[in-house]
This record gives structure tokens, C-alpha cells and sequence, in this order.
């Protein structure tokens, strides 16, 4: 057997017998009778598996990177093949090189283990996406604008504020952003709980780095890239560009930004609150400035685009 697959069923054997570890470890401990030796037992198991799953998600991302690096060297070319090329990753999921380039994303990170966090991070980075992360709810909320990102990955069991809280959080204020949990529960009723609040998708730790890209694309390709506003009109949601006979339209910042909030919380209401918080960061301005800018994004949208919402704010109206 060739040493590669044969490291990869290994390290695939490992990660499914520290699922069953921290499973059991985590079901211990809920456990009303347990004695104080017993509960400091279940924990130390529990935080030994953790740091297992960090080391090989580490080691993950130190295999793509290698097979990302083979990738970009200079190949012959193969005149009998025809098919696009693919990243293939360790539990057997194809992406198309296309596909994933074409797709890079801003993306929310909330973990709060340091080494699985970085290492995330590292690997998303390298993979062109941008990621911004933190250690808990607290820290997230105080630091980010949760409008400016197309995708969220939350960890549940996080200090301060948990994953279920910041999602709960999330949705209340009519924030649809894909966002996926990334956890070592396994109770039935804690998943159902998740998918319950609006979450996308659940991925149980340890888990592939790559798998984790690929749940992330699966969920992101639900939302069209380009969204039609006219028959020669339409957004482009990836590169936040309107564009016009397939010409991008030259918008200043403030309203690119403006633009951009109406259109990723389509048929939504936007607020004014929420305008200020994404648009100008929370500054101080007045409220004819508001209505100045979207007097100025009317002169090229169309009629049917844009619903005021007397007092409150606007919906960007997109069919559907």
C-alpha cells in the first residue's frame, strides 16, 4: 500500500476514534453522581483529545500546503486529458480548481482553542480567502461588523458568549449569513438545536481542514453570485461590483458599501441603525446624508429595486 493513502486511512481512523472519545468524555461528564476524581478525569480526557485534534488539523494543513506547492510547479501537459483539474481531499470529496478559486470569501471565525484557531485560519488564508477571528462571543461582537462577511464558523462550547448565543443573536437582528458549527458535541438534541437556530451545517471536531472548505462551499453555492437586477443590470456579490452590460459601474466607496448591504440582505429590511453601523462604521452623521446617498444609488437602479420604509429603512426588492 502507498505510504500516502496508507497515512491518510490512518489519520482518518484517528479522528473517528477521537470523536467517540470526546463523545463519551462529554456524555461522562453530564453525569449528576460523578465524584470530583471522576469529573477531573472525563475533563483531563476530554483536553487531551482536543489537543490531539488541534495537532492534526496542523498536519492537515501542512499536507495541502505541500500538495498546493506540487500543484503550482510547472506540469507537462497531457493532451489525453480534458477533465479540469481537482483538489482531492483525505475523506475522498472533489473540488474543482475552478470552483474554489473562483469562490473566495470573507469569513467570520469564532474558536476558542489557539492552535486549532491559527491553524483555520493559516489554512483558509492560504487558500485566498480573508478570515477574521476570535476567542469568544464577546470579543466578536465587540470587534466586528457582523454585516461584512459571507460566511460564519462558530465553535459552541466558547467563554463569555457560546456559539448558540451568537447565532441566536445573529439571526434576531435578520442577519442570514451561511455560518457553520464546528464542535466535539455529539448529543442529538444539541445538533438539532443548532440547525434549529439557522445554522447552515455542523461539523464535528476532529475533523479535515479540507472538509471543512469544502462544507463551506457547498453551503455559499446555495447563493447565486450574480444577482439580477435588470435585464442589462445585475450584482456581482463576490467582487461587490454593479455592472452594467457587463461593464462595472464606477461607485465611490460609501456607496458601494450602501449598495452592498441592500443586496446581501435582499427583500430584507435594512435599517438605518444598520446602515450607519456598516456604511460609515458607526460616525456620527446625519440622517440627510442617508437619504443623500440613496437619492444618489437611484439615479442608476431601477424603480422597482428599492422599497422605502417610511421611519425605518429600505429593502432592496430582488425576485425571487
Amino acid at each position: 500500500m502507498d505510504s500516502k493513502v496508507l497515512t491518510s486511512k490512518m489519520l482518518h481512523d484517528i479522528r473517528n476514534s477521537l470523536n467517540a472519545i470526546l463523545g463519551y468524555s462529554q456524555m461522562f461528564q453530564d453525569e449528576e453522581n460523578l465524584n470530583e476524581d471522576q469529573l477531573k478525569m472525563a475533563q483531563a480526557i476530554e483536553r487531551s483529545a482536543s489537543k490531539i485534534t488541534t495537532l492534526l488539523a496542523s498536519k492537515s494543513e501542512e499536507t495541502t500546503k505541500h500538495l498546493l506547492q506540487e500543484t503550482s510547479m510547472p506540469k507537462k501537459k497531457n493532451n489525453n486529458s480534458t477533465s479540469p483539474k481537482s483538489d482531492i481531499n483525505k475523506h475522498g470529496a472533489t473540488l474543482c480548481e475552478n470552483e474554489v478559486n473562483s469562490l473566495k470569501m470573507k469569513i467570520l471565525l469564532m474558536e476558542d482553542e489557539v492552535y486549532l484557531r491559527q491553524s483555520i485560519k493559516r489554512f483558509l488564508t492560504l487558500r485566498g480567502h480573508k478570515v477574521d477571528d476570535f476567542e469568544n462571543g464577546e470579543e466578536l461582537l465587540k470587534n466586528a461588523n457582523l454585516l461584512d462577511y459571507d460566511f460564519i464558523i462558530l465553535d459552541i462550547n466558547t467563554p463569555e458568549i457560546d456559539g448558540f448565543e451568537l447565532l441566536s443573536y445573529i439571526r434576531e437582528n435578520d442577519i442570514s449569513t451561511p455560518t457553520i458549527f464546528i464542535s466535539a458535541l455529539t448529543d442529538v438534541q444539541k445538533i438539532l438545536k443548532a440547525f434549529e437556530l439557522g445554522a447552515s451545517d455542523y461539523l464535528k471536531k476532529p475533523f479535515d481542514l479540507a472538509e471543512l472548505e469544502v462544507r463551506i462551499l457547498r453551503c455559499n453555492s446555495k447563493n447565486d453570485s450574480f444577482v439580477l437586477l435588470a435585464d442589462n443590470l445585475k450584482y456581482d456579490l463576490q467582487n461587490r461590483n454593479l455592472l452594467k452590460d457587463e461593464t462595472p459601474y464606477k461607485l465611490s466607496h460609501i456607496h458601494k458599501k450602501f449598495l452592498y448591504i441592500l443586496i446581501k440582505n435582499q427583500n430584507t429590511l435594512v435599517t438605518f441603525n444598520m446602515l450607519r453601523d456598516y456604511v460609515w462604521k458607526g460616525k456620527e452623521i446625519t440622517h440627510g446624508t442617508i437619504l443623500s446617498t440613496m437619492r444618489d444609488l437611484k439615479k442608476i437602479l431601477p424603480n422597482s429595486f428599492v422599497k422605502n420604509v417610511r421611519g425605518e429603512g429600505y429593502i432592496g426588492v430582488v425576485p425571487i
